[in-house]
Order: C-alpha cells, then structure tokens, then sequence
C-alpha cells in the first residue's frame, strides 16, 4: 500500500486528507505554469501547511513524501519547491526557519480545496442514490464519505499499479526489463474485498468502481480523472527527468510506432479520446517518431465502420423502442465499435453516425497533418516473416475460448507484426527496439514471444506509449500529455472485462435491466462481475438467454435487499433495544432523582421547622432576656426615684415642718407604690405614673393641710 492511500484516510478541516492531495492536483492543473516537479511538490507543501499552520522544511519533506504517491523528495528539491512557493507568494518563513502559508496562499489553497470538496460532495450525493437504487439503502453523510474513501483508495492502488514507468522506470520498459502493465480492474475490486465486512456494500463498491471507469457513465468521471491525471503527471515529472533518461538511453528519434486499427477507431469517436490521442501522435512526431499508419489499418477500420454503423443504428432505434437504457447496452456488448459509436452520440460529438463516416473521410489528411505518415506494410519480401506470425498468432487465438475473430484481421493483425518486426531487426540501438505496436490488442505480443527472442513487449497500449513519449516531451506539454493518458488508461482498464456479449445477447440483457424493468446500474456491474469468467460466458451462450442470465442478476439483487432490509431490521431493533435500555434507565434514574427530589423536600421542610423553631426560642429567649434587662433597669431607677423621694420626709421632720413631712411621706409612699407597679408591669409608662402620683398627691395635702391648720388653732 502506497502513502497516498493512507493518506486518503486522514482527516482535516475540509474532510478526508485526499481532499489535499486531490486539492494539490487541482491546483497543478488549474496553473499557468509548465508542470515541474517543483510545481507538484510545493502545491503538496501548501496542502499541508493549511493544516498544521508552521512547519520546518523537514517536516514539509515527510507530509509531502505521504501525499504524492512514491515520492520520497530530497532536501534538496523540498528547498526548491519551497522557494518557487515564495517566490509565488504564496507562502513565507520566519526567523525560526519555520514555513508558513501568506494570506494569497490561504486563499489559493482554499480556492482549491472548495472545488474539490464540492466535487466530492457531488460524487457522495451520487453514491447515496445508488445504493439506495442497488441495495434499497440510503447510507447518511457520515456513512457515505466513509464508502467514497474505500472507493478513491482502490482507484489509486489500481492506477499507481499500471505505473510501469513510475519514477524513472520507463528506460526499464523501454528495454524490455519490465513489462507493460495497465490499469487492471480487477487490482480495483480486488483492494475493495476487504472495504467493508459487510458483502452487499462491498458489492456496491464494486459497481461503482467499474461505473467509474465506464467512459459511459457520469458517475464519479471528474473524481477518476483528477486522481489518474495526478498520478500519472507524478510519475512524468518525478525520479530522474526525461532529459537525464534520454541522456542514458539515447532519443526515441527514428523509433517506430505503428498505429493499429483499434488506435485509429479513437480518433473517429468521442471528440475527448480524438483530441488525446492527436496530442500523443503530435508529441510523439515532434519528438522524432516515426509514426506510421499502415493503409491495410485504414481499409479495415472503413469495412468496420460501413459494416456496423447501420448495425448500431438499428440498435439505438430498438433501444428506443424496447425502452431500453442505451447505456447499458454499449456496456454490455463485445463490439467495441458499437460501444465507441454510442458515447459519441451520447456526450454530443455527433448528431448521427452519418457525421463519424465523414470524419473516418479526413482522417488520413488528419494523421499526415498531425506528422504520421501513412503507408503500406511492404511486407512483400519478408513472405516468411509473415507466415510465422500468422501462425503463431492463429495458435494463439486457438487458445483462447473467445478470442473468434475472422481471418482477414488475423491476416491483417500478422502484416502488422512482420512490420514491426522488420523494424526492430534493423535496430543498431542498445536500448531502443526500434518499434513498437500501438494497441489494444492482447494475441499480437505473447503470439511473437513465440517466434522471437527478443525479450521487449512487441506491443503498447495508447496509454502505455503516451507514458514513453513522455519523456521527450516539452515541459510545458506533460500536463496534457498526463491528462491524455488518464482518459486513455480509465478506459482502457472497462474494455478488459470480459464479460461482454454478442449483440442481441447483449441488447436482450440491457432490456431486462434496464429500470423501467426494475433494474438499476448496480445490476448492470453485478452482471459483469458475475460473469466476468469466459468460461461461464461461453456456458452461458449455449444454456443462457439473456432473460435467464438477468434473472438470475434481478434475484441476486432480491437477496442483496432482503439482506440489507434485515440488516437494517436488526439494527432498528438493536437501536430500539437500546433506546429503550436508555429510556428504561432514564426513567429509573428519573423516578430515582424524584423520589431523592422528595426526600431532600422532606428534609429540607423538617430543618425549615427546625429552623423555624429555633428562631422562635431565639426570639422567645431574646425576648425574656430583654424583659430582664428592662425591669432591671426600672428596679435602678425605682430605688433611685425612691431614695430621692425620701429625702422629703426627712427634710420635713429635720425643718420641723409636719406639712411637709407629710406630703414627702404621701409621696414616698405613692412612689413605692408606682415603682413597684412599674417594675412588675412592664407595659406601664413611667411619665403617666408620676404625673398621675403628682396629681393625687398634691390632692391629698391640699386636702391634709386645711385639717392640720385646724388642729394647730384650736
């Protein structure tokens, strides 16, 4: 597993950590920059300095060697990158040599970043429906970003896998020390066996894989085509440049590239896989190649196409007329003609087919425009070379259980290899083999390992031979030449299934699962991947008929549903369980806080009487003691009162004056009497007391004194 796949699983403020390093492809495609390496890895650089805010050149080193896949940077080029990002303004440096992202830089990551956010977003909102198409399921946002990350990850390992030439390799492919690889879509669904333990969204997974290098389908095309491009430019522009490879190898100047008919049919197709293909021809011609299309490719791609376009023609009208998703159809049939001729009518290259013949017309003007040359095999004086290659490719089409093809291609495809076998026998160059077969074509190579020793693959794919082009390319034209090479090895990864068939098999299939039969793109996959075996096929074919073969897909799908449906029972009764356990112990834990609630009530009310009585005797106490100190302090002022009142009598007996002993007497004992009074009722007020004892006593001496002055005269 490469470092960009766990990457893939990281998190970060805008979602899964491949938002960074799609982000940094982004970013990379979107400059008006040549592509360099210096370009990718501060586009990395910045990737990460959004999320950790300051790091060291070493530290961006590391985070960088995890983002693009393989990479293992030196200091050396990380100083590099890093200082075209400042030059770029994008990012600074402070007086602790820590790197930093500017506010241009903030603002071009996240201008990035949102793009490809939003793209996955869209893709997941995708995902969402066909699952709940496929399985009868709508996993939520949380769910779904969990299976995109399965998904994007099993693309990469697929991708990184086809990359024979990656990191400098391709002087190894050249001289036949490696052998060609491609995209293969079973390293794809293979990686996706063990995304989940669950089988029905592992199924899912994997149709929505293929869907997404189906060039026919919308699902997920933007996504691939960023990853494959990203990759893909990685290994163009990373390891030893193309100018250090030449240097040791020597220039492609002078190598042959025949261009086979399965090459010529892209270029009369959708106007996307023209216009790649015209770029690798042109840059292979700029280069110094001598790109060849051999007139016998020509007059056969022209009987392919008046012998079939009225063929796909009847077919879109009986797709029409059953119904029918013309889609799945082009999928699901072997006739890579009528798949071709089908997306050019669907993504708008042609109005009708009609339109195709009449660029097949111009095409040999377009390829000598382009710096081919167009001619004939001249194979006259090389009859024995020929004849061993149509043997040993009859022998190898006999191995094969479908691999029928008529004897005027084997003928064809025989003039093809005794040419560029011709070619390589007059190879002088050490590493160079001197030609090579353009196509798709899987009997030419291992039929001419048979006849000769030579140990280099007599063939490429279109994006195999992009990839070596390559490296004599300008800089300014590897980004194009690594978008190119995307589209071509995506597609080039759907057309290894299998798992196709004749056309009214094929037509059949589609009509039973198409969705107005109760069908879904889900059942389509599972169909392919059912029958991805040649051998079933063929049983198949003789015991099957298409609405047998979609019966048994329909039914897979039933189980697939049903099981989902209980999967989904269970856990609504688990979830129901638990929700209830929870409500249970919520409820016991309420009635507990209730029942504690009335206790502290309880308690809380007997410390408020407790209280409440305590403040009572307080106040009682309070009260009592007040009592005691006011009638301690009327018995004081009592004595005092009295003791004052005495001095009268006394002063009446000393002065001999009876009256007035008498009155003091009167008073002394009225003010006993009121004091004592007083002092025991303390409600009594004193002012009232003594004016009143004033009053009587004053009375009673005024009414004594007449009787002593009666008394004194008689």
């Amino acid at each position: 597993m490469t470092a960009i796949v766990d990457i893939a699983s990281e998190s970060d403020e805008a979602g899964p950590g491949a938002i960074g390093f799609l982000s940094a492809i982004q970013r990379v495609l979107k400059s008006s920059r040549p592509s360099t390496e210096a370009d990718l890895l501060s586009a990395a650089a910045c990737q990460f300095l959004r999320r950790s805010q300051r790091a060291t050149a070493e530290e961006i080193r590391q985070a960088v060697s995890q983002m693009w896949p393989g990479s293992q940077p030196t200091p050396e080029q990380i100083n590099s990158a890093l200082a075209l990002a400042k030059e770029l303004r994008l990012i600074g440096v402070n007086e602790d040599a820590e790197w930093f992202l500017t506010g241009e830089g903030l603002a071009d990551v996240q201008r990035h970043g949102e793009w490809v956010t939003d793209l996955r977003e869209r893709v997941m909102s995708d995902l969402r429906v066909r699952s709940r198409e496929g399985l009868g399921y709508e996993p939520d946002s949380t769910e779904a970003a969990l299976w995109l990350n399965q998904l994007v990850r099993a693309l990469i390992v697929g991708i990184e896998k086809s990359q024979a030439a990656y990191l400098g390799a391709v002087e190894q492919l050249i001289q036949g020390q490696i052998a060609p690889r491609e995209v293969k879509s079973a390293d794809i669904l293979g990686y996706l066996d063990e995304a989940s333990s669950n089988e029905e969204v592992v199924e899912l997974l994997k149709s929505l894989a293929l869907a997404a290098l189906d060039p026919l389908d919308p699902f997920g095309k933007e996504l691939v085509s960023l990853i494959t491009t990203g990759c893909i430019l990685h290994s163009y522009v990373s390891g030893r440049s193309g100018a250090e490879i030449t240097s040791e190898i020597g220039s492609p100047q002078g190598q042959r590239a025949i261009l086979d008919t399965p090459v010529l049919l892209s270029l009369v197709g959708r106007k996307a896989d023209r216009t790649d293909t015209e770029l690798t021809i042109r840059s292979a011609a700029s280069a110094g190649w001598d790109v060849v299309v051999c007139r016998h490719s020509l007059d056969e791609l022209y009987q392919l196409l008046r012998r079939e376009i009225p063929e796909v023609e009847n077919r879109v009208r009986e797709a029409h007329k059953r119904n029918t998703r013309l889609g799945f159809y082009a999928t699901l049939v072997e006739d890579q003609i009528h798949g071709i001729c089908i997306a050019a009518l669907q993504d708008g290259t042609y109005k009708n087919l009609s339109e195709m013949m009449a660029t097949f017309e111009r095409l040999e003007e377009d390829i000598v425009s382009w710096g081919a040359t167009v001619r004939d095999h001249n194979n006259e004086l090389s009859a024995d070379r020929v004849a061993r290659c149509l043997d040993a490719l009859q022998g190898q089409i006999d191995k094969g259980t479908r691999s029928w093809r008529s004897s005027f291609a084997i003928e064809r495809d025989a003039d093809t290899m005794a040419m560029a076998w011709r070619r390589r026998s007059r190879e002088y160059s050490k590493n160079w083999p001197g030609a090579w077969v353009i196509t798709s074509d899987r009997q030419m190579a291992p039929a001419y390992s048979t006849i000769s020793s030579d140990r280099v693959s007599l063939t490429l794919s279109l994006p195999q031979w992009t990839t070596v082009v390559s490296i004599s390319a300008p800089v300014e034209n590897l980004r194009d030449l690594a978008s190119a090479a995307a589209g071509q090895f995506a597609e080039e990864a759907m057309w290894q299934l299998p798992a196709r068939f004749p056309g009214d098999f094929a037509m059949g299939l589609a009509a039973q699962l198409s969705p107005n039969q109760g069908g879904s793109d889900m059942d389509l996959r599972h169909a392919q991947m059912m029958l991805s075996l040649p051998d079933m096929l063929d049983e198949l074919e003789i015991k099957s008929s298409p609405t047998t073969v979609a019966a048994t897909v329909l039914a897979a799908r039933t189980k697939r549903v049903d099981a989902m449906m209980q999967q989904e029972k269970e856990r609504q009764i688990d979830e129901l369980a638990r929700v209830t356990v929870e409500a249970s112990e919520a409820h016991d834990e309420a009635r507990e806080a209730r029942i504690r609630e009335l206790e502290i009530g309880q308690e809380n009310a007997e410390l408020t009487n407790q209280l409440q009585e305590a403040l009572a005797r307080a106040a009682a106490s309070d009260g009592a003691l007040a009592e005691v100190k006011t009638r301690n302090r009327r018995i004081l002022w009592s004595i005092v009162l009295c003791l004052i009142t005495a001095v009268i009598p006394v002063l009446g007996v000393l002065g001999n004056n009876s009256a007035g002993a008498l009155v003091g007497v009167v008073a002394l004992a009225g003010m006993i009497t009121i004091a004592t009074r007083w002092c025991k009722d303390l409600k009594l007020v004193l002012p009232v007391l003594v004016w009143t004892f004033i009053v009587d006593g004053v009375g009673f001496a005024s009414a004594l004194l007449p009787m002593l002055g009666m008394g004194q005269s008689g």
